[in-house]
């Protein structure tokens, strides 16, 4: 049995391929877009994630830092504060007052210079400002 197609089922035939065609094209392109979209949050994502732990780590360490400035401070040089100051950058910084005996000198690994130094009885009282590394 021969099966003859009129003219109009061909040209629907025709459209009908051409219309699957331009469907799996656009399914295509908005699957690679989609992806796309993906993996540039994913990316997104990841960077913010390194940036909080790199600010995590940062905070971590500066308390580390002013921990162990104050603990220098207090334990050390027994000293009684006055002033601090700290910028995140830059290292902390304290003006104290220590009471020592004449003649005793201190060693510090931070930097300081002696603002004011008087005699009373037989202590030394010493005004500091002390800059951290």
């Amino acid at each position: 049995m021969i099966i003859l197609e009129s003219k109009i089922r061909k040209i629907t035939k025709i459209i009908l391929n051409i219309m699957i065609i331009i469907c799996i094209f656009l399914i295509s392109k908005e699957i690679y877009s989609k992806t796309n979209e993906y993996i540039k949050a994913k990316q997104e994502a990841d960077y913010k994630n390194t940036v909080y732990q790199k600010y995590i780590s940062e905070s971590i360490s500066q308390k580390k830092e002013i921990e162990t400035f104050f603990d220098f401070l207090e334990n050390d040089l027994k000293s009684y504060l006055i002033d601090f100051e700290y910028k995140y950058p830059l290292s902390p910084q304290a003006t104290v007052l220590i009471i020592t005996e004449e003649n005793k000198e201190f060693k510090t690994v931070y930097d300081f210079n002696i603002v004011s130094s008087f005699n009373f009885n037989d202590s030394l009282i010493t005004i500091l400002n002390i800059r951290g590394n």
